[in-house]
């Protein structure tokens, strides 16, 4: 979720310190550290209910402060040529400041949806596959104090503690009565659980013991179990190819990405149900990771990025990797006046006006800053 709100106190929130010299890489992962365990300890109190109000306003003050230093270094980072890295210090940096004034002003709730939501950012980051720190199980301490349940599991997952995050949703999973006292965070959590399976993990054989829950419950929906019937035929599929694909040069990634994400299409098409390709978009995201900071080794780059917005955007309700927008700017900068650059456009568009990106209601406006920031990109895109 990107805040629309409070866009002139963010202004006046802005650094003004002079031009900085680059991080070198040590520099950086210590930069990362610090705002990890800033952020560990400001999730947990997200989580909690009766969390102090001045103790959260203090802390989300000092987040905010760190995220403005981790932006204005992700904008000049040599060592990482991954483009979207400074839209995600960006946005994380325009988004920790929102909670912060939100909590300021006494909107604790709202504060506590955004940090909860932009955990999302830590995860895409740090779940490519040669880049970041997979599991910060090394060097955080993480207190769940009275969490339980799925607010334990999103909890380790926000951390990026991904195997105790699965071992916590599994314990709701196969709980008896959970699927039917909790639906909806019973599928959730399903669908959660599969994203770290498939994406962190990369293993068909876990995927598929995860699967089997689904048909084990004693009470889930029809359109679930039939979702399910498809992520179990695609989860064999990649079983049956696991060796190939680690085999696999650049080329033939992006050559199997772009088969994954209209496999996931087609099942969406086929079925009728939006859950329904789950774990070919996965699959594709992971694979399409793999490749996005080798710009200079694929010949057309826009694609990956194009493919990379599409599978992002189709993983949206699993709230893990939603960097659609991300992904679709980056593809129309990358390679303007193109036919991907043109596809982007038209995607990154209609987030905006059918207010899937900012959650808009009938009684709500995009921002005239959006609004300008649209027709620049238009001018790249046609």
């Amino acid at each position: 979720m990107r805040t629309v709100f409070y866009t002139i106190t963010l202004i006046s929130l802005a650094c003004t310190s002079a031009e900085q010299k680059p991080l070198n890489q040590s520099e950086w992962q210590l930069r990362m550290r610090e705002i990890s365990v800033a952020f560990a300890k400001l999730v947990r109190l997200s989580y909690l209910r009766s969390s102090e109000t001045t103790t959260f306003e203090k802390e989300a003050k000092e987040l905010a402060r760190i995220a403005q230093e981790i932006d204005r270094h992700g904008q000049n980072l040599k060592f990482d040529k991954d483009p979207v890295l400074k839209f995600v210090a960006r946005d994380f940096s325009a988004d920790m400041q929102s909670a912060y004034l939100s909590a300021k002003s006494g909107n604790v709730g709202v504060a506590k949806s955004i940090i909860r939501s932009t955990s999302n950012y830590c995860i895409s980051c740090h779940t490519r596959n040669d880049q970041g720190i997979q599991d910060t199980a090394g060097f955080l301490s993480v207190d769940v104090g009275d969490l339980k349940g799925i607010e334990k599991a999103d909890y380790f997952a926000a951390v990026r503690q991904f195997l105790p995050a699965l071992n916590a949703y599994d314990q709701v999973l196969t709980s008896p009565r959970f699927s039917e006292t909790n639906t909806k965070e019973w599928t959730t959590g399903m669908k959660k659980s599969l994203a770290i399976a498939v994406r962190v993990e990369r293993n068909p054989s876990l995927t598929l013991e995860l699967i089997s829950r689904v048909f084990d419950a004693k009470s889930v929906p029809l359109s679930f179990r039939e979702a399910a019937l498809t992520w179990r035929r695609a989860t064999k599929e990649w079983r049956d190819t696991e060796k190939k694909e680690t085999a696999m040069n650049n080329a033939a990634k992006v050559k199997e990405a772009r088969l994954l994400v209209h496999k996931g299409q087609l099942a969406i098409q086929e079925t009728w149900n939006s859950e329904a390709g789950l774990i070919y978009f996965l699959r594709a995201s992971s694979l399409l990771n793999d490749i996005v900071t080798k710009q200079k080794e694929i010949s057309d780059y826009s694609e990956v990025l194009y493919l990379s917005g599409l599978a992002a955007e189709a993983l949206r309700d699993v709230n893990l990797w939603t960097f659609d927008e991300i992904y679709y700017e980056s593809c129309i900068r990358a390679k303007p006046h193109s036919e991907n650059s043109r596809k982007c456009f038209t995607r990154y568009e209609a987030l905006q006006f059918l207010g899937e990106s900012y959650h808009l209601d009938e009684n709500t406006t995009i921002e005239p800053a959006q609004i300008t920031k649209l027709k620049q990109l238009k001018e790249l895109a046609l």
